[in-house]
């Protein structure tokens, strides 16, 4: 027996798997698909409607015009792919199964059937009809919501020349060397080739400026000095500029540097002068030293400034700037203008004076002005930042062997010869070249031709590139397929030539990075996907969908013990359960074995006599797991008489304080008219780890806007229905009364993390016209009247929901 509104049940038939020789062949199949989808994507109408990927393992683009989709062996032709629908190198396509039948090429595609959750036949068939591309057959497995099911391909790949392996490099002369170097001739004799050197080779001569963090000079809070001139004996030497200056006689602290004769500016103060300035000048000098370790990194230099009244700042004894300040200023001057300091930063641009910074060393020297003697506030709070920026080369991330020396403005053409190996036996069923280049190459395997790009028809051995490859192009290995060229390679030693082109001898970079990868297909198996990839590589899989737990006994309200039994379907699966609300998983819970790999798990907790939150699933390895299924069983008795301060649970409900309060009002306990009221009316019960709820980091602490954490949320109706069970988020919910002892809760209803993306049962009633919900409110009442000072109201929404209900209308608030 479970209440449970859907339950996962697939009985996997026997299936033909995905032949390797289809991949070998670079045919087009079907990779993965969603009978049943819930939430994963929409289509251009926003509907959840099945769908179907179409992978094409090869690396060419391939055409699909004219093949077929269809769930009917008896009819192979049901819905045809229009022309043009191509599918680049190591695509995807995604064709929507909505029995739309969509058919325009460029456009979103539907077929003209829906994919059946129950397992029915699919297939991929070639354009004349016949040919099965792939199939699913007889049928495959019963689906589940928002879980993809597919081919899962295990490769072998073999990284036949990898980055960096060694390479013996030359700028050719002549034509001497004709096509030998290429390595049909071996053994050629490069010993006399001048470079050596790892792969990539190249070089570049094209700087670019990139810029980097933004870092703090000057930040809040660094030691600075302060001195209040009574007359002009220090002259400008506080400035910098002249250092060593003797400041050890100075007021030492840090910043903000200033008075508040109120308190408006104490939190930002960390350096009071208020006793050497406070009707005595209108002046303080403040000298603040920091250090630049990378002075040729610094492209930008802002002051931001928080201040009252006025200043004149200053780098190392050059002015950089004046705000508020007069013309001629003196130990003794006052601002121009009185200006309030606010809680943000006033920006200003030093750019232009970035020449005033040294390497090493440096001391910002602030003159802070006061708009009078008697003035009740002062604040200098500065902050110094620059962008760092750096000088690189594009391809400096993949030169390792730089050939700038001999080859620029002498050849747009150079050879290299990288050795490599190959196992005996080996017998690759796909061959890949990947390359950056920049900007042309032609490439060997063995002295047989197997790629090129921006090569001339007859090249030679001062040929230049036909075109240009773009920086950004060059920075991305392009595959290319080989696979037509296996033959040329041996067992043991191999050699991959490469022709490098460049535009021209007088060309400013140039880059050849190539590696080589054989590969083969292991095996092909159809898979479980619990995170859906629609358009992209398919991941994390499962052999199966374990069987969902069923419990003998639902939840409810109980007077009398009695014993439950959990068992799942699935052999040799793992019960795995909890009594304290926290979800159970392989590493929390008590685990139940099965007895043997072949038998389905059983487990019976007997005398169940209190009030008891049972939480399991079954789980197996390498297979997806159930949801985790919660059923409370609530005794009256329990609720009647639950204790003040119960075992196991905080005397407080937030660190701020107010006793917890868990007992039922005391005179109510033996009235029998509260017993018969808790049987008529329908009963919530949200379980949760109880540190989630009233621990250090759950909600009751942190009562914020988005604090949120997973709760089981249960219903039991009276009305004699299922009522419902779903994993939801919950919050604490209000304003003011977040910071009450008693707090109202949101339940927030999302597919993409509890399963579920929205409640659908008639909570209120089969006349309520709402049975839809993203969020429940569970109001506390907490705020239904005076609440403080200036807050007094004579209307409150608890009033207003009596008032209405009393009127006939339905009301949610009683």
């Amino acid at each position: 027996m479970t209440s449970r509104r859907s339950a996962r049940e697939p009985a996997a038939p026997a299936l033909e798997p995905l032949e390797p020789r289809v991949l070998l062949s670079g045919d087009v199949f079907i990779s993965e698909f969603m009978a049943v989808n819930d939430s994963t994507i929409t289509d251009e109408n926003g509907r959840y409607s099945d769908w179907i990927e179409l992978h094409n393992p090869a690396l060419v683009t391939v055409d699909v015009a004219g093949w077929y989709l269809t769930d009917n062996a008896s009819n192979l032709t049901k819905w045809q792919l229009p022309a043009p629908t191509v599918i680049s190198e190591d695509g995807y396509l995604t064709v929507f199964a909505s029995n739309q039948d969509r058919r325009v090429s460029g456009s979103e595609l539907h077929t003209n059937f829906k994919l059946d959750g129950g397992g029915e036949y699919l297939a991929l068939v070639h354009p004349d009809g016949v040919t099965i591309a792939n199939e699913f057959a007889p049928a495959y497995p019963p689906q589940v919501a928002d879980i993809s099911y597919g081919v899962d391909v295990q490769m072998q790949v073999d990284k036949l020349v990898a980055a960096g392996f060694p390479a013996t490099v030359t700028v050719p002369a002549d034509a001497s060397d004709a096509l030998d170097w290429t390595g049909g001739s071996e053994p050629f004799d490069d010993a006399g080739w001048p470079i050596v050197g790892p792969t990539g080779v190249g070089y570049d001569t094209d700087v670019v400026i990139v810029l980097g963090p933004e870092i703090k000079l000057v930040n809040l809070g660094v030691p600075a000095k302060a001195f209040i001139p009574l007359d002009d004996s220090l002259g400008t030497a506080w400035r910098g500029g002249s250092e060593p200056f003797d400041d050890s006689g100075w007021l030492t602290g840090s910043t903000g540097v200033g008075f508040d004769t109120g308190s408006t500016y104490d939190s930002m103060i960390a350096l009071d002068v208020e006793g050497a300035m406070h009707n005595v000048n209108q002046t303080a000098y403040i000298r603040i030293p920091f250090q630049v370790d990378d002075l040729p990194a610094l492209s930008t230099l802002i002051l931001q400034m928080r201040n009252d009244d006025g200043f004149v700042a200053f780098i190392n004894g050059q002015e950089v700037l004046s705000v508020r300040a007069p013309g001629a200023l003196s130990w003794n001057s006052g601002a121009s203008a009185a200006h309030q300091a606010g809680y943000t930063f006033d920006s200003y641009d030093l750019t232009a004076h970035l020449g005033a910074v040294v390497a090493g060393a440096n001391v910002l020297a602030i003159h802070g002005l006061n708009y009078g003697l008697g003035d009740s506030d002062f604040l200098v709070m500065p902050r110094l930042k620059s962008r760092l920026r750096y000088f690189e080369y594009v391809y400096g991330g993949d030169i390792e062997t730089d050939v700038v020396a001999e080859m620029k403005d002498v050849n747009a053409s150079a050879y290299m010869r990288i050795p490599f190996t190959v196992a005996e036996g080996a017998d690759y069923g796909t061959l890949a070249l990947q390359m950056k280049y920049d900007d042309g190459f032609i490439a060997y395997i063995n002295g047989v031709k197997v790629a090129e790009r921006n090569a001339p028809g007859s090249p030679a051995w001062n040929s230049a590139a036909t075109a240009e490859q773009l920086d950004d192009d060059a920075l991305v290995f392009e595959t290319i397929g080989v696979t037509d060229y296996t033959s040329a390679l041996v067992e043991g030693d191999n050699i991959l030539a490469i022709h490098a082109l460049n535009t021209s001898a007088a060309d400013t970079d140039l880059l050849v990075l190539p590696e080589l990868e054989g590969m083969n297909v292991l095996s092909t198996t159809h898979r479980y996907f619990a995170t859906p990839t629609p358009d992209g590589a398919n991941n994390l899989n499962f052999t199966g969908l374990v069987k969902d737990t069923k419990f003998s006994v639902d939840r409810g309200l109980f007077t009398d013990p009695f014993d439950v039994t959990i068992t799942s379907a699935t052999a040799g699966a793992t019960i795995i359960y909890t009594l304290d609300g926290s979800k159970p998983s392989w590493t929390n819970g008590i685990q139940v074995l099965p007895a043997d790999g072949d038998t389905p798990p059983t487990l019976t907790l007997s005398g169940i006599g209190n009030t008891t939150t049972l939480r399991a699933g079954a789980f197996k390895i390498t297979w997806q797991p159930t949801d985790i299924d919660t059923q409370s069983y609530i005794f009256l008795a329990d609720v009647l008489v639950q204790p003040t301060n119960p075992a196991g649970w905080p005397t407080n409900w937030n660190p701020s304080g107010g006793p917890a309060d868990y007992e039922m009002e005391p005179g109510l306990h033996s009235d029998v008219d509260m017993t018969a009221a808790l049987l008529d009316i329908p009963t919530m019960s949200i379980v949760m780890d109880m540190d989630d709820l009233l621990g250090i980091s759950g909600l009751y602490s942190n009562p914020y806007i988005l604090w949120e954490r997973p709760a089981s949320v249960e219903f039991f109706n009276v009305a004699g229905d299922d009522g419902f069970q779903i994993d939801a988020g919950l919050r604490i919910q209000g304003q003011t009364g977040r910071g009450h002892t008693k707090r109202s809760f949101r339940m927030v209803f999302r597919g993409e993390v509890y399963g579920d993306g929205k409640l659908r049962y008639p909570l209120f009633g089969d006349d309520y016209p709402v049975d839809t919900f993203d969020h429940l409110i569970l109001r506390g009442g907490v705020n239904d009247s005076y609440t403080g000072s200036g807050s007094a109201q004579y209307l409150r929404d608890g009033w207003t929901d009596v008032a209405y209900y009393d009127m006939g209308q339905a009301s949610l608030g009683v």
